[in-house]
């Protein structure tokens, strides 16, 4: 089931972009009554069928727009986010030797992997299908036999009517006329028509080679594909067999219109069309001539003639469906959030928990005041409640560097290993043996690590600290070591994705792997998201013991030992020390003359761009310094964590203060 999970986000990205496109089918099939030509039908469906590709493009042009449908009811979900803050890799071990406990199995996790194995069956079942009919149209056209002069030189004589080059005409083992191929298009004749008369001979190749002079190889290649990718989506069955029919009365419209001059009317070519007809089977590989379905609506098509559409009305419409392809695609209701889109408010849900709703709301604000994208967190250290959330851009659970806040994990696991306090140079710059290159802000000489270490986010110290572990402990341990802690190196391969979010474009990039998992943590090369760090922050809160996170009032789970209660007390007295007096105290001096302080840990993140993307993760104690609620910030492009993001953090904590 897991091969099949990995192709979930792909299958709710498809989904996504059906849901968002569904008005303008029905809109297409209404406006397409009001077009008489099937030459500008054609193009009406080839635009809308085609364009769907480009929805995730469009819904970055277009603005958002709600349907009134009531307040968002996220508790449904509510298991999905939870599932954020499991262990990366169920089997591991923590550090200490226990065995981890893996997240219960939500109805997201059951059925989605379902879905998705239901939409691969049918997507390789049609795709196979697509794929014999393509090779039956190859083998028509590769096996065919040259035609006879008179058939050529007919054949030219149409090509030149219609501003068709070099026309390649055969005959074959075939029923009826076909157009086959894509980037050689060969009109494929039965081998009777050696001896068919001229009238009828011209009629059938002003049909085919009408489909060559429209492009419909490409349109009709183009539109299987997408019929056969939204297979589920009945508006893609609509549109492809809507372009279909329209591509034969486009093609019956030339063939008439150019055979006039030579006495082709519609009668006379209706004659021909329904004798072809009779003559067809169940399956003709290629764009054929004429097939039973359909017939019907073509023959009337031919009698009523074609009319011209009225330029306003093209206009007109074609106005109206562009606005109406941009609010589709910015459709922001429940089940586009559901899928992924929107901010991350949604992810919470407080019912009559007073105290979530006042927090709740001032996270919302502070972060709405701050006018960054990022994303707010509060959890109680004691209860493992997700007390609030919020988020602003176009990812409601951002996966990015965690940068110096990462520092924590590496401390944590060189006290776990037991190798106690040391004197650790902190030079301005250090190379490691492998190359990677580490600056810090300042020469500080000798430090004692991981505690002043962690106090002046020394980066030099890290890394040599990195190195050490690594030969204590092993990269293996390491890197398993992280995942557990909601750091997740990359070596080679995707980080771990809980099925919750969406979609691959939460992956951070190939940019950040590194063949050295703890240097990674040093210079923030993993990916993380605010729900892994604040887990790990709460176990340091609560003794080394992280509890699941989870919706306030819901039954608490099982707890799990992470580090042991001496590592937490050290890391607490640590980041305390690091907000006093250290790259936090920006933090320390908003909260100046507050009975409740915030003890914690900033990390800055340096964009490729020369911008900084801040963190801040801690806990917010109360009057008698007992750490009380997880306090996590991070905002992109929010300058250094020791500003805008310790400062968000500081007054949520004040917030946090008048709510107890």
């Amino acid at each position: 089931m897991s091969g099949v999970a990995a192709w979930s986000p792909l299958f709710l990205e498809v989904v996504s972009i059906a849901w968002r496109w569904t008005p303008l089918f029905l809109a297409a099939w209404l406006f397409s009554f009001a077009i008489p030509s099937p030459r500008d039908r054609r193009r009406l469906w080839a635009v809308v069928l085609l364009a769907l590709p480009a929805v995730p493009l469009l819904h970055l042009l277009a603005p958002t727009w709600s349907l009134p449908t009531g307040p968002a009811t996220p508790g449904r979900v509510w298991d999905e986010a939870a599932a954020l803050v499991a262990p990366a890799a169920t089997s591991s071990q923590a550090v200490s030797g226990e065995s981890l406990s893996s997240a219960p199995a939500t109805a997201k996790d059951l059925w989605l992997p379902a879905l998705t194995g239901l939409w691969l069956i049918g997507l390789v079942t049609l795709a196979s299908r697509e794929a014999l009919s393509r090779l039956s149209t190859v083998v028509t056209g590769r096996f065919s036999n040259q035609a006879p002069e008179r058939v050529r030189e007919e054949a030219v004589e149409v090509a030149r009517i219609l501003g068709v080059q070099r026309p390649d005409v055969r005959l074959g083992s075939v029923r009826v006329p076909v157009l086959c191929g894509v980037l050689k298009p060969r009109v494929v004749l039965p081998a009777a028509a050696a001896s068919w008369p001229t009238a009828r001979l011209r009629a059938c190749l002003l049909h085919e080679l009408a489909h060559q002079r429209h492009g419909d190889p490409w349109l009709d290649v183009g539109s299987r594909f997408l019929a056969t990718t939204f297979f589920f989506h009945p508006g893609v069955w609509l549109a492809r067999r809507a372009l279909a029919q329209e591509m034969e009365q486009a093609a019956d419209a030339t063939a008439v219109n150019a055979g006039r001059a030579g006495g082709l009317d519609e009668t006379h070519y209706g004659r021909i069309l329904l004798d072809i007809a009779r003559q067809a089977g169940r399956f003709s590989p290629g764009l054929a001539m004429a097939r039973p379905g359909g017939l019907e609506v073509r023959l009337r098509s031919l009698l009523r003639g074609p009319r011209a559409t009225p330029r306003w009305r093209l206009v007109t419409g074609a106005a109206l469906l562009a606005g109406l392809a941009l609010s589709a695609a910015g459709l922001s209701s429940e089940v586009d959030r559901w899928l992924g889109g929107g901010d991350g408010s949604w992810l919470l849900e407080c019912g009559d928990h007073g105290q979530c709703q006042s927090i709740q709301a001032a996270a919302e604000g502070l972060l709405e005041k701050s006018g960054r994208d990022g994303a707010v967190l509060v959890q109680s250290v004691d209860t493992g409640e997700l007390l609030a959330y919020a988020s602003r851009g176009a990812t409601p659970v951002p996966l990015v560097p965690p940068a110096s806040v990462a520092k924590l994990s590496l401390a944590t696991l060189w006290w776990e290993a037991g190798l106690g306090d040391q004197k650790v140079p902190c030079p301005k710059r250090w190379t490691s043996e492998g190359g990677a290159t580490v600056g810090a802000i300042k020469d500080r000489g000798e430090l004692m690590a991981p505690h002043e270490m962690l106090i002046h986010s020394c980066s030099t110290a890290a890394g040599a600290m990195a190195v050490k572990l690594e030969e204590e402990d092993g990269v293996e341990a390491i890197a398993e070591g992280l995942a557990n802690f909601g750091f997740m190196p990359r070596d080679g391969g995707a980080p771990w994705l809980p099925s919750f979010l969406p979609s691959p474009r939460h992956d951070p990039g190939a940019e950040w792997e590194s063949r050295r998992p703890a240097l990674a943590a040093t210079l923030g090369r993993v990916a993380t998201t605010p729900f892994h760090v604040a887990s790990f922050v709460q176990a340091i809160g609560h003794g080394g013991e992280r509890l699941p996170m989870r919706r306030p009032g819901q039954d608490a789970g099982r707890s799990e030992r992470l580090m042991s209660s001496e590592t937490a007390d050290r890391l607490r007295r640590s980041m305390a020390a690091a907000v006093a007096e250290g790259t936090g105290r920006r933090g320390a001096e908003a909260l100046r003359g507050e009975k409740w302080q915030i003890l914690g840990k900033t990390g800055t993140w340096a964009r490729a761009d020369g911008g900084y993307d801040g963190w801040f993760a801690g806990l917010a104690a109360d009057g008698e310094r007992r750490p009380r609620f997880v306090v996590v910030a991070f905002l992109s492009e929010g300058g250094l964590g020791g500003g805008e993001p310790v400062l968000l953090a500081a007054e949520l904590t004040k917030a946090l203060g008048r709510s107890d």
